[in-house]
């Protein structure tokens, strides 16, 4: 750059000194005529100046300047070539320098991590130093203890061989001469064993005896006591007006005594699931052999019955839930064919399925040996569908008569309640915890025969009501107090209601019994009783099974089997339950609704209008216990 920069001033001197000569040259005259002079005339106001300019020398003198402008310019784009490599050089050595200012600090951030860990394990190795000699110090207290160890093991050893000696002598003297005592005992004691053997075969053959007699009595006595139960039931009204009115028709049409249960149980069988298919059958056969099917040509199959079938109702009887399950697998057994037989007839030809089918004499009735086929098939076939589709197929639903929701729930709720008091023995217990302390549970402190005495002794409000059921209103009419008490206690919560709202007349009444016995005293049920009629938790008790009959339990039965719903569905209560669920709820959230001295029935009862009852408000709402149960 600086030698293109001295060129440059070079070229301008030399230029301005040529230029300085021409002009002294050309102040002089020159040749007007000649053809290398060029005449240029000026005028002006005052007086015209000539000059005259070569043009010869004026054309080599730029020529050389653009020579010369050329050279510069040259010597420009070099220099910027190398000012470019410069620059490329300078910028890969300022990288350079970065890279290795970098690597440069990752080193040092090494070398304190290094450091950093050399400091830790020098830690280590200290604290491995301190343990190391604890090991020390405690490998020669062990030594210690072993050469201990081994001098008492020698002392052993020397006793042992003394007390072997001993044994030798046993084993050589007085061993055999045992051996001979035992031996002869044995041969005594197995005389002994064979006479007892013959005597105990003779024992079994009169206890084999005396068993049979036994199973003969105790059938006799089922027998007795069937007949006894029975004859009650049918004295006291337990079998239907139905089953009266049929029984009523047998015997007057002439039919036995004794054959009247065999005719009924016949009939139970006819309306059961095979009289269901008769009737089906009879229905379908009935209806396609009508004018309107085969004017439209429709056909109604006992499959298209069983598909429609979503739902049976009845009670709890242990024939209508047999019912229910053999009505559930006839619904089956349709499904199974009717997604069989179509895999069944476009199946492709197999030699083993045709010979084990034999060939009908009838084209339009298959023949039997077939159905369990097309029940593999079927059976096959639904288990490959998804559950959606499976649970569309086989849906159907038992409903019962709604009753064993309200006695589950009194069963469950009186189990709760009578878990959180003292237990009550009855009379054979009582004498086996007699000496046992209130509420003393403890397997350990126990025996047996008092903790199985605990694990089946009753107790609570149902249990009280069920004492006071047994003692007023006994199935046995020998029992109880029928002569003098004529109340019938036949559901719990009645007999709450009745023994709260009397309170104070059955104590009196208990007390009377009481006197008019020889010996004055109350007998166990009695003095159970008494003693739950003067406890406070027992009447607690009481007084929920009541509140619960009030606002619950009697309204529900009102709606479910009460006046006007001998047309209702069980899918109609679906509304009646939600509605029980949250009235329930609302009692736990806020028992005031029926504590509450001033409750009523808008607030506490189901329906809203049933009356609470007038029960003495003085013995419910001063009965401990009642807000948490």
């Amino acid at each position: 750059m600086a030698r293109v920069k001295k060129c440059s001033l070079a070229l301008q001197a030399q230029f301005r000194s040529v230029q300085a000569s021409r002009w002294r040259k050309g102040g002089s005259r020159t040749d007007e005529n000649s053809p290398n002079t060029l005449h240029i005339e000026s005028h002006s106001k005052n007086s015209p100046i000539s000059h005259t300019v070569t043009t010869r020398s004026q054309h080599c003198d730029v020529d050389l300047l653009r020579v010369a402008l050329k050279e510069v310019q040259n010597e420009l784009h070099s220099s910027r070539v190398i000012l470019a490599e410069r620059t490329e050089q300078v910028a890969l050595r300022e990288s350079e320098l970065v890279r290795q200012t970098t690597a440069l600090r990752q080193t040092h951030n090494d070398l304190k991590c290094t450091q950093d860990k050399l400091q830790t394990t020098h830690a280590k190795l200290d604290q491995t130093c301190d343990q190391l000699m604890a090991v020390s110090a405690a490998s020669q207290h062990w030594y210690a203890q072993l050469r201990l160890e081994c001098h008492k093991a020698m002392r052993w050893q020397g006793k042992s061989q003394g007390i072997s000696k001993r044994v030798k002598e046993l084993e050589n003297v007085l061993i055999p001469s045992l051996q001979e005592v035992s031996v002869a005992k044995l041969r005594d004691l197995q005389h002994r064993l064979d006479d007892l053997e013959k005597d105990s075969f003779a024992d079994v053959d009169v206890i084999t005896g005396l068993q049979e007699k036994l199973q003969a009595c105790r059938r006799q006595t089922k027998k007795h006591q069937m007949k006894a139960l029975r004859a009650s039931h049918w004295q006291n009204g337990a079998y239907a007006n139905q089953f009266h009115a049929i029984a009523r028709s047998l015997v007057l049409a002439g039919c036995a005594w004794d054959s009247v249960g065999s005719v009924l149980k016949a009939m139970g069988t006819a309306f059961g699931v095979e009289g269901w298919k008769e009737k089906v059958q009879t229905l379908t056969s009935l209806y396609n052999e009508s004018p309107f099917s085969q004017r439209n040509a429709m056909e109604l199959l006992p499959l298209d019955v069983t598909d429609k079938l979503k739902g049976v109702s009845g009670d709890h009887s242990s024939d209508q839930l047999k019912s229910f399950r053999g009505l559930s697998d006839w619904k089956m057994e349709n499904i199974y064919t009717r997604l069989g037989s179509p895999k069944l007839h476009h199946a492709p030809p197999n030699p083993v399925i045709d010979k084990s089918i034999p060939q009908s004499p009838s084209p339009a009735q298959p023949p039997a040996d077939s159905d369990a086929i097309i029940q593999s098939y079927g059976k096959q076939a639904f288990d490959v569908l998804p559950n959606a589709e499976q649970r569309a197929l086989n849906l159907i639903i038992w409903a019962g008569c709604c009753m064993h929701k309200e006695l589950n729930a009194v069963k469950g709720g009186a189990a709760e309640m009578a878990a959180c008091w003292e237990k009550n023995a009855n009379k054979d217990n009582a004498a086996t915890l007699k000496e046992t302390a209130p509420g003393d549970g403890n397997s350990e402190t126990l025996m047996a025969a008092e903790l199985r005495a605990v694990e089946v002794s009753g107790r609570g409000g149902v249990k009280a009501a069920s004492i006071a059921g047994a003692i007023f209103n006994h199935k046995d009419d020998k029992k109880g107090v029928h002569d003098t008490h004529r109340q019938y206690f036949e559901l719990y919560c009645t007999t709450a209601e009745e023994l709260l709202t009397y309170l104070n007349d059955y104590i009196k009444l208990l007390i009377q019994i009481r006197y008019k016995k020889e010996k004055r005293n109350f007998s166990h049920m009695e003095q159970n009783l008494f003693n739950a009629l003067h406890d406070s938790p027992t009447l607690t008790e009481l007084a929920v099974l009541i509140w619960y009959s009030a606002a619950v339990g009697h309204p529900y039965m009102y709606y479910v089997q009460g006046e006007g719903t001998e047309e209702m569905s069980v899918l109609d209560l679906g509304p009646l339950h939600d509605q029980v669920k949250l009235h329930v709820q609302k009692i736990i959230d806020h028992p005031d609704l029926l504590l509450a001295e001033d409750a009523y029935a808008g607030t506490g009862t189901l329906d809203s209008l049933r009356e609470m009852g007038n029960y003495p408000t003085y013995t419910l709402h001063s009965l401990p216990f009642s807000r948490a149960l």
